[in-house]
């Protein structure tokens, strides 16, 4: 009696397992879409809240009414501080070396004679610089009325020289 031994069976019956949704392929090509839709996102974002360049002369007359209040404080100070600041906007303004030269050398220099903007305004730009000299090497304390007309001068200084709209400086 010899019989065969009986095939083992398993309690249930094979499980078959679902198809992927996705190939590895696919995978990988809506991740790198979704990555490129971010980025394009972003820049558009940046493109959008960009901040506008500001024009040299609002920039320096900004910066000249932020020195208003230390006029308040110590007017030799002020008057230096004016005086940095118009030197260094002409220098940016008219491509001139000016704040390393003495106000003489600078008001005698070639090039501050061949620039027909500040040819209008050479007599306020001469009694800022003397008066800015002034108070500076002589620790003269200038007047109320001499700050005044030395305020009046750079903003008008600064507005008459601005450029023209031409899609840059």
């Amino acid at each position: 009696m010899n019989q065969p031994a009986p095939l083992p069976h398993d309690i249930y019956g094979p499980v078959t397992l679902p198809e992927p949704l996705f190939s590895s392929l696919e995978i990988l090509g809506i991740i790198l879409c979704a990555a490129a839709a971010l980025a394009a996102l972003f820049f558009l974002y940046r493109r959008l809240h960009r901040h506008k360049a500001v024009p040299l002369q609002e920039e320096y007359l900004r910066r000249f009414e932020a020195l208003r209040p230390l006029r308040k404080e110590s007017t030799v100070r002020w008057v230096e501080e004016a005086n940095n600041l118009l030197r260094s906007y002409i220098e940016r303004r008219f491509s001139l070396r000016s704040t390393r030269q003495t106000t003489n050398e600078f008001l005698h220099s070639p090039e501050l004679k061949n620039l027909s903007p500040l040819q209008e305004v050479q007599t306020e730009l001469r009694r800022c610089l003397e008066q800015a000299d002034l108070a500076k090497f002589a620790r003269y304390q200038p007047k109320e009325e001499e700050l005044n007309e030395m305020e009046k001068a750079i903003r008008v200084l600064i507005k008459d020289s601005q450029t023209e709209d031409k899609g840059g400086q």
